[in-house]
């Protein structure tokens, strides 16, 4: 009994060290690379730079592409757009990134 409850203890301590370094590996994902971005840069010199961004998120659209940077997951590791890197696109080419510029000119942009 108690070599059993010992198995059980050390197998949820393997899984709480395994989810404890996925996550810590997870959470500064693209930020060096986020930093070789410029206004201009087409989509094919993201992807080059960046890798695949985030698919099927519902806030995931052809123009607006996420990478997650700032991962905060909790036990039920939901990741949300706040964890996220935008990099907006307009005709082909970035027109903006980062949390700030999506909030003033997507989420929220003033009358123009």
């Amino acid at each position: 009994m108690k070599l059993e409850l010992s198995r059980r203890l050390a197998a949820i301590m393997l899984v709480v060290m395994a989810l404890t370094t996925m996550v810590s590996c997870a959470k500064f994902q693209h930020r060096e690379q986020a930093m070789q971005l410029r206004v201009g840069m087409t989509k094919n010199e993201v992807l080059n730079i960046m890798g695949e961004p985030i698919r099927g998120k519902q806030y995931c659209t052809p123009n607006i592409w996420f990478y997650y940077i700032e991962t905060r997951w909790a036990w039920d590791f939901q990741s949300t757009r706040d964890e996220c890197l935008p990099i907006v696109f307009q005709d082909g080419k970035i027109i903006g990134w980062g949390q700030e510029y999506y909030k003033r000119n997507v989420l929220f942009p003033l009358n123009q």
